[in-house]
């Protein structure tokens, strides 16, 4: 096993714990609010560096900091730890499985001009594994009647891997556009937390608007 993907693995490794204990003392809800805290300000940071990209940053900024407000001033903010831990969990297993799938299938380019290394081969694996782990989560919360489980799981079990796919693409052209690999090394082995969270806030915010205009 090389160092870099040593790296990678222990940083994933804190970052699993540090959710799990968030959500075991309840206060997962603020996981979001600190993430879009530090993505902000990394891309701030950015902006400095990469002066003549600064309406393109502002733009992400406006962004992130458009969800953060949606988010704080949704009347159930503070109840949502399950919401938000499977959500993370989701974008994981898309990311995970997306990245197993292009190795072991490999195949046809899904945006190359975006993200070269990422396949529709992997993409599919990814967001089936995604469909998975939500359904999984969402039938967690109703009985063990199996007819129950199918008639009630909703849209976002299909939506929100693809969400991420999605929101991890916009990112890797926002990269391009700027001319930088990552964000930042803040992350060891993974990048900024623009890198590692990306898909994240994306999903994120799509459920903020479901639960503002969809029932499902």
């Amino acid at each position: 096993m090389s160092h870099s993907l040593k790296t990678r693995l222990f940083s994933g490794l804190i970052i699993i714990v540090t959710v799990l204990l968030l959500y075991q003392i309840k206060i997962l809800w603020l996981f979001p609010i600190i993430i879009s805290i530090a993505m902000i300000c990394e891309l701030l940071i950015i902006s400095k560096k990469f002066f003549e990209k600064k309406i393109i940053l502002l733009i992400c900024i406006m962004y992130i900091l458009l969800f953060t407000i949606l988010f704080m001033t949704s009347t159930m903010y503070k109840e949502c730890n399950f919401t938000v831990l499977a959500i993370l969990c989701t974008v994981w297993s898309v990311d995970t499985f997306a990245y197993i799938g292009g190795k072991l299938f490999g195949g046809t380019k899904l945006a190359p001009s975006i993200s070269p290394n990422k396949t529709w081969s992997g993409a599919i694996c990814g967001i089936v594994a995604g469909m998975i782990c939500y359904a999984i989560f969402e039938s967690s919360c109703l009985t063990t009647d199996i007819h129950e489980v199918m008639s009630n799981f909703s849209s976002r079990v299909i939506v929100f891997p693809i969400a991420a796919i999605i929101g991890d693409l916009i990112e890797s052209k926002l990269k391009r556009c700027i001319g930088i690999k990552d964000m930042s090394n803040i992350i060891p082995g993974h990048g900024g937390f623009c890198d590692r969270f990306d898909s994240f806030i994306f999903v994120m915010f799509i459920n903020i608007l479901y639960n503002l205009f969809l029932k499902y």
